[in-house]
């Protein structure tokens, strides 16, 4: 009896010896497979000091005052080729797109921008009606002057979570009115030229000015 121990003994040691092998060696396989086989999803990354500096390079600002009192602020950022690429990388980053989501994105905000050009408003008055810029009775006119050119803008109110505003515009405040307002002019010629937003209604008129890029 002792002998018939000792040989289960020896088959049993024998045998988890074998499992222990065969589990290593499946380890070692999957370690090189996943070593050897590239990531096919791209990772886009753009840090917060890249997207804000690209943000402001393209940003104007103004204030207006009555006495004490801020009667007029207005925020506006040009969303040109380099804003667009600099937002969609952020929206990729964010939102985990994939190469073909990016660049789908990435083409149609560029489709967009061959016929018309867009900017970003942060737009406030202490009177909330009217700082509204599309009520159908509103007496304030978007303008936008490029080479003594004038064309008349239509402004629509964004209708995103104001998180998700702040991130993609930082110098948004909750107090604004947001607003992308757009120009039938192609970005390209925007881009080429120093061009100025006018904004002008019954508290006064607000001028920013952004400076080509080509």
């Amino acid at each position: 009896m002792p002998r018939i121990s000792h040989n289960l003994k020896a088959e049993s040691d024998l045998i988890g010896g074998m499992v222990f092998k065969v589990l290593l060696f499946i380890i070692i396989l999957n370690f090189v497979a996943c070593a050897s086989t590239p990531d096919s999803t791209p990772t886009f990354s753009i840090s917060d000091d890249q997207y804000e500096d690209v943000i402001e390079t393209y940003t104007d600002q103004t204030q207006k005052y009555d006495g004490p009192y801020n009667i007029l602020e207005v925020s506006a950022t040009l969303l040109n080729s380099h804003v667009i690429e600099a937002q969609m990388l952020r929206q990729a980053s964010v939102f985990h797109w994939d190469k073909t989501k990016y660049q789908t994105e990435l083409e149609s905000k560029q489709n967009g921008a061959k016929t018309k050009t867009e900017f970003f408003v942060s737009f406030f008055t202490p009177d909330k009606k009217s700082g509204e810029l599309t009520r159908t009775n509103t007496l304030w006119k978007t303008l936008l002057k490029i080479n003594d050119i004038e064309y008349v803008g239509t402004p629509k109110k964004l209708s995103l979570l104001p998180v998700e505003i702040k991130n993609l515009y930082p110098r948004y405040n909750r107090w604004s009115n947001p607003y992308v307002i757009t120009f039938d002019v192609p970005m390209n010629q925007v881009e080429k030229s120093i061009s100025e937003l006018v904004l002008t209604g019954p508290v006064g008129t607000a001028s920013l000015k952004f400076k080509s890029i080509k």
